[in-house]
């Protein structure tokens, strides 16, 4: 049973589950799967978000992977090739954790996203034909892949819908990009029909990073000198207005008729998922490289961003049917202090606009700040990726370790 810890976060997922929200943790491939099944168990977590900085912190500090390395490492394994072992390994203890959920949910709740290698993005000429290969070698049916809302990560989502495979699309930074990543997924799931796959197994979530959000206009109110009672009234509120405009969209997207044709060919419904905690940086763990330089760290020089808003308060006021949040595992704990007030989204895109209109009287050009947040992210996601990369080359060369203590 849940101890008085895991207890009040607890109570506060069930009430989130009876307004239609899923909880999943994000960077829990530093629990170990005994801490994640707990929280699944006991405190009802729904899914699962794999991270390439957490997994590159749990790599440094050994645990569940040492044997895996251990093994690649005297098969004389590349780094690219020990990578994907882990995430494939990653992936299928996470699968198997949730798969209970996965069935109880008939397939709409129990996911395990697993980010696609940044190489995969940049450097492979046929994309959606290496990560069909990566979704076979996990073989759970629980497995989205996840890609950044970029140009090249929509194509390739688009592709991989195609293919059957389901999709989690991160680092979406607007409300009008949400319009374009609907529309991607529609093209997507219609090539899918159109080749026979049943698209009740094909799944699609799409993120919006809260926390990113807010601190990028905080910079840029700070850039610009802006004071006064406007601008701190907008500390922490864009973030949520967009959010909110986003879920405007995606209501009225689902109430259309290119919906309408997609649901009566089974379709399921996308989800909308809220990240609200910073990337899960770990904590004592030395970088392989060192700090990411300014441009691409969050204000503090952290990889992960925070926002002047809490975790737990971007869920209190983002409450709506059919949506997700994702969270590391301290501030999920942290949901036992959550106040929820019902659904916070169902007709709030008017205050959204508002908030919206008051940012630009400040100068602030959200479309450009939009785009320029997502280079960042882009730019950060790559980063991960080369540290991950850098501390898997670590445990395979022992030459290099020793070289490294000294």
């Amino acid at each position: 049973m849940a101890d008085r810890f895991e207890l009040p976060a607890k109570v506060a997922l069930r009430g989130l589950d009876h307004e239609g929200v899923s909880v999943w943790v994000h960077g829990a491939e530093q629990l170990g799967a005994g801490r994640l099944a707990r929280l699944i168990r006991y405190v009802g977590a729904r899914g699962a978000v794999l991270d390439p900085t957490a997994l590159a912190g749990a790599v440094r500090d050994g645990g569940v992977h040492r044997e895996l390395l251990a093994g690649l490492a005297r098969r004389g394994a590349t780094a690219n090739a020990a990578v994907r072992g882990i995430l494939v390994d990653e992936a299928r203890r996470g699968c198997d954790a949730l798969l209970g959920v996965y069935e109880a949910r008939r397939g709409q709740d129990g996911f395990v996203s697993v980010p696609v290698p940044g190489d995969v993005l940049t450097g492979v000429a046929t994309p959606a034909a290496h990560l069909k290969v990566l979704w076979t070698e996990v073989g759970r049916p629980n497995l989205l892949l996840r890609l950044p809302a970029c140009e090249n990560g929509l194509d390739v989502a688009r592709a991989c819908l195609a293919h059957g495979i389901g999709v989690h699309i991160d680092q979406v930074g607007s409300a009008s990009q949400y319009a374009q990543v609907l529309r991607v997924c529609a093209e997507g799931l219609e090539l899918a029909r159109q080749s026979g796959v049943p698209l009740g197994m094909v799944a699609s979530v799409a993120a919006m990073d809260l926390a990113a959000v807010d601190a990028e206009v905080e910079r840029e109110l700070t850039a610009l000198g802006a004071s006064g009672a406007v601008a701190r009234r907008q500390r922490g509120r864009v973030a949520v207005a967009q959010a909110r405009l986003a879920f405007r969209v995606h209501d009225e997207w689902h109430g259309g008729a290119s919906w309408s044709a997609l649901r009566a060919a089974g379709a399921l419904p996308q989800r909308l998922m809220w990240t609200v905690s910073g990337t899960p940086v770990p904590v004592g763990i030395p970088t392989g490289t060192g700090k990411p330089p300014p441009d691409v760290a969050g204000p503090s020089g952290d990889l992960g961003a925070a926002g002047p808003r809490s975790p737990v308060s971007y869920v209190e006021r983002l409450v709506g049917w059919n949506t997700v949040v994702a969270m590391t595992a301290p501030d999920l704990a942290a949901l036992g202090k959550a106040r929820l007030r019902g659904d916070g989204l169902l007709g709030a895109h008017t205050e959204a606009e508002r908030v919206m209109t008051e940012l630009a009287d400040l100068g602030v050009r959200y479309g450009v700040l939009a785009r320029r947040l997502a280079s960042r992210q882009l730019t950060r996601l790559l980063f991960s990726w080369r540290e991950l990369h850098t501390a898997v080359a670590t445990h395979l060369d022992p030459g290099d370790r020793a070289r490294r203590r000294h």
